[in-house]
């Protein structure tokens, strides 16, 4: 015979259903495969994400510390009330991460600090930016009488993005 069922046999006919088979199976496999090897790669991308944005988020907390400790009253004093901003110097924190600062004065005594924290890719793009804030006042020194810069104690840190 040649593989046709006979008539009256109760065995019908299942020439390549094995293959059709095998081809959906792996069909199923493969997208199962590609399906993992995104889902890695996806949480790879979130992971490296997320660690560019900690290092733009340090950096900004890092230029609002140097600022805080640099900065001195008479720095301070030329400024207007509700004028443009004091540009400070920008800062770099290793490769690829910097920060841009800037104090503008809010009140006779009230000041903004801004840092802006961003790191960068080898060609200059953006991969993540963080800004942070710091509400500083200005009071005289109890000791020397001397004008000092002084955080707000209630909520002076403020994470602005």
């Amino acid at each position: 015979m040649n593989g046709a069922s006979i008539p009256g046999s109760p065995r019908p006919r299942r020439r390549g259903m094995a293959l059709v088979l095998a081809l959906f199976v792996l069909v199923v496999l493969g997208v199962m495969v590609t399906v993992t090897f995104f889902a890695g790669w996806l949480e790879q991308q979130i992971g490296e994400n997320t660690l560019f944005s900690a290092q733009a988020a340090e950096a900004a907390d890092g230029g609002l510390a140097d600022a805080l400790i640099t900065l001195t009253p008479p720095d301070l004093s030329l400024l207007a009330v509700g004028g443009a901003p004091l540009r400070l110097a920008a800062m770099s924190f290793g490769t690829g991460t910097t920060v841009d600062r800037q104090v503008t004065r809010l009140s006779a005594t009230l000041f903004l600090l801004t840092a802006r924290g961003s790191k960068r890719d080898a060609n200059g793009g953006t991969l993540a930016t963080r800004a942070a804030g710091l509400l500083l006042h200005s009071l005289a020194d109890s000791i020397t009488g001397r004008q000092i810069l002084v955080p707000l104690r209630d909520r002076a840190w403020v994470q602005l993005y």
